[in-house]
C-alpha cells in the first residue's frame, strides 16, 4: 500500500473517531448548566495556553506559562457576566501587556514576559469565551449545539470536499492544504445544515435568519483555521499538539471553533 494512502486513512480513521467521541462529550457538558460549560470552557483556555505558549517558547518552561494559563482560562468565567465585562477584561488585558512592555522599554529592564505571551492569553480564552455568551442566551443550550453542529459541517465538509476534488489552493504561502473547492464545500455544507438541524431542534427561525446564519459561519470559520495555519507556519510547527488524535491540539481545533462562536453569537444577536 502506498504509505501517503495508508497515512491518510490513518489520519481520516483516527478524525472521525475523536469527532465522534467529543461531539457526544461536548453536548453532555452543554445540556449540564452553564457552571459544568464555564469548568469545561476554563480548562481548554488553560491547556490551548499551554500549547500556545509551547510554540513560541520551546525551551522556555518559566512560571509565566502557568500565569498566561491562569488568565486565559479566567476570561470564560468573566464571559459568564455578559459580552460588556468580557470586553473590558480583553481591554485591560491588553492596555496592561501594553503599558507593562512600554514601561520595560523606557525604563531598560529586562523582561520575562514577552508580548507575544500575552497576545496568547487573548487568542486562547477570548474566542471560546463566546461559547458562554451564546449559552447565556434565551434557548442557549440549543442555540450552541446549533452553532456547534454548523461549525462541525463547514469543518467536516471543507476537509472531504478538498480531499476528494481539491486543485486549487486558497492560500499555498499560508496553508498547503486549503482549497478553493474545500472551501466552496465548506460553505455549502454549512447553508445546508443551518437549513435543516434547526428544525430538529425545534428552533423557531425564518429561513433568510437561518441562511445568515450559517453563511456567517461559513466564512468567518476558515478565517480563523487560516489564521492558525499563518501562526504555526511562522515558527515551523505542524500541529500545536497530539491531544486530540487525528486534529493535533486544542489550537487545531480551536481555530475555526473560536472564529465561529464570535461569528455566530455576533450573527444570533442580529436575528433574534
Amino acid at each position: 500500500m502506498n504509505p501517503i494512502k495508508k497515512k491518510n486513512g490513518s489520519e481520516l480513521f483516527y478524525r472521525v473517531i475523536s469527532a465522534l467521541l467529543l461531539l457526544p462529550a461536548l453536548i453532555v457538558f452543554i445540556f449540564m448548566g452553564p457552571i459544568f460549560l464555564i469548568i469545561l470552557a476554563t480548562i481548554i483556555g488553560a491547556l490551548a495556553y499551554f500549547e500556545y505558549f509551547q510554540i513560541v517558547n520551546p525551551v522556555n518552561k518559566k512560571f509565566i506559562v502557568f500565569i498566561g494559563a491562569f488568565l486565559s482560562s479566567l476570561l470564560p468565567i468573566i464571559s459568564y457576566w455578559g459580552i460588556d465585562a468580557l470586553l473590558i477584561a480583553a481591554t485591560i488585558y491588553l492596555a496592561s501587556s501594553l503599558l507593562y512592555f512600554l514601561a520595560t522599554k523606557l525604563l531598560s529592564f529586562s523582561r520575562n514576559f514577552k508580548f507575544i505571551d500575552a497576545i496568547g492569553i487573548f487568542y486562547t480564552g477570548f474566542p471560546i469565551s463566546f461559547a458562554i455568551l451564546i449559552h447565556n442566551l434565551n434557548d442557549g443550550k440549543t442555540l450552541l449545539l446549533l452553532i456547534l453542529t454548523i461549525i462541525f459541517a463547514s469543518d467536516s465538509f471543507s476537509y472531504f470536499i478538498g480531499k476528494l476534488f481539491g486543485k486549487h489552493f486558497l492560500a499555498p504561502s499560508i496553508s498547503a492544504g486549503k482549497t478553493w473547492e474545500g472551501f466552496i464545500g465548506g460553505l455549502i455544507g454549512t447553508l445546508l445544515t443551518s437549513l435543516f438541524i434547526p428544525e430538529f431542534l425545534s428552533l423557531e427561525l425564518s429561513n433568510i435568519d437561518k441562511l445568515c446564519i450559517g453563511m456567517t459561519i461559513g466564512l468567518i470559520a476558515p478565517i480563523g483555521d487560516l489564521l492558525e495555519s499563518k501562526f504555526k507556519r511562522s515558527f515551523n510547527v505542524k500541529n500545536s499538539g497530539i491531544l486530540i488524535p487525528g486534529h493535533g491540539g486544542l489550537l487545531d481545533r480551536l481555530d475555526s471553533l473560536g472564529f465561529g462562536f464570535i461569528g455566530g453569537y455576533i450573527i444570533l444577536l442580529m436575528v433574534l
